[in-house]
C-alpha cells in the first residue's frame, strides 16, 4: 500500500533536492542558488542570498525575471497594464517584495532563509510564465506592436506586407514588411524579439542568398531588421556584426530611429 511508501518517498525526495539544488559560495555574503527549475525561455532559474549589513539575509532573482522579459520584447512594467497588474498579483500573493530594479526579493533572519527561498522561487516561477504562456507567440505579440504603430501612421509609413523573397537557390523566405521610400529605395524587413547567434546565421544565409534578387532589374533593396531594443550589450553586438555585412538593426522603442530609417521621406 502507499502509506507503507511514505517514508521512502520522502527520503529521495530529499535526496533528490539535495543533488539537484546546488549552493555555491561567491564571498564572504554572497551564496548563489542553482536551482534545477526552468523558466519559458529553457534558462536555469538562480537566487542569490546575500548577508545584508543590518545582519538579516536577502534572497533575490537580482532583477533576471523581468529583465529577462522584457529583452525579449514582453514589456510586463507598463505602468497600469494588464501584465503590470498581473506581476504585481504574483508579488503580492507569494508575499515577496519588488525593489525600483524589479528585483524580486525578501529579507529576514537566518531561520527564514529556507521560506524566503521558496517564495521568491515560486514567484519568479510565475512570472516568468507570464512569458512561457506566450512563448510561441512572443514574436507574434511584439509584430502586433510593430503592426499597430505602423498602422496608426499610414501617413508617415509606405508599405506592403506579407511578401515573400524567393533566393537563388530557390528558398522561399517570409518577409514582413517592404517599405517604400521618395528616394527611391525600398527596404525588405523582417521583425524579431530579439537577436541571437543562430539569428544572426540565418539572416546572414537570406541576406546572401537574396541579394542577387534584391539587386536585379534595377532594384535598390535594402534588407533591414527591427527587433525591440538594442539596450542590451549582447543586442548591440549582434546588431554590429549584421551592419558590417550591410543589414540595419533598428530598435523599435526608439521611434525616432524608426522614422528617419523607414518613413516614405526617410533618406
Amino acid at each position: 500500500m502507499l502509506e507503507n511508501d511514505v517514508a521512502t518517498i520522502a527520503k529521495d525526495w530529499l535526496s533528490f533536492l539535495k543533488d539537484q539544488y546546488n549552493l555555491k559560495l561567491i564571498d564572504q555574503n554572497h551564496i548563489v542558488l542553482t536551482t534545477p527549475i526552468t523558466d519559458a525561455f529553457d534558462d536555469g532559474i538562480t537566487v542569490m542570498i546575500s548577508l545584508i549589513d543590518s545582519g538579516d539575509y536577502m534572497v533575490s532573482d537580482q532583477g533576471y525575471t523581468i529583465w529577462n522579459l522584457e529583452s525579449r520584447g514582453i514589456n510586463v512594467m507598463k505602468k497600469n497594464s494588464n501584465r503590470q497588474k498581473n506581476v504585481m498579483s504574483i508579488i503580492k500573493s507569494e508575499n515577496v517584495k519588488l525593489s525600483s530594479n524589479n528585483d524580486i526579493y525578501l529579507i529576514g533572519k537566518k531561520h527564514e532563509i529556507a521560506q524566503m527561498i521558496f517564495n521568491v522561487i515560486q514567484a519568479v516561477i510565475k512570472i516568468g510564465n507570464l512569458g512561457f504562456s506566450n512563448f510561441n507567440s512572443v514574436r507574434g505579440m511584439f509584430l502586433d506592436d510593430v503592426t499597430g504603430f505602423f498602422e496608426t501612421n499610414k501617413d508617415q509609413f509606405h508599405f506592403l506586407k506579407g511578401l515573400q523573397l524567393q533566393g537563388k537557390t530557390g528558398l522561399s523566405y517570409n518577409i514582413d514588411y517592404l517599405f517604400m521610400s521618395q528616394n527611391p529605395k525600398s527596404k525588405v524587413t523582417k521583425i524579431y524579439d530579439g537577436l541571437a547567434k543562430n539569428t544572426v546565421e540565418q539572416l546572414l544565409g537570406i541576406w546572401f542568398d537574396t541579394e542577387s534578387i534584391r539587386n536585379s532589374n534595377g532594384e535598390n533593396m535594402e534588407f533591414d531588421i527591427i527587433i525591440p531594443s538594442l539596450s542590451d550589450e549582447r543586442q548591440k553586438e549582434f546588431a554590429n556584426n549584421l551592419k558590417s555585412h550591410n543589414i540595419i538593426v533598428s530598435p523599435f522603442d526608439n521611434k525616432e530611429i524608426i522614422k528617419n530609417n523607414f518613413s516614405f521621406k526617410a533618406a
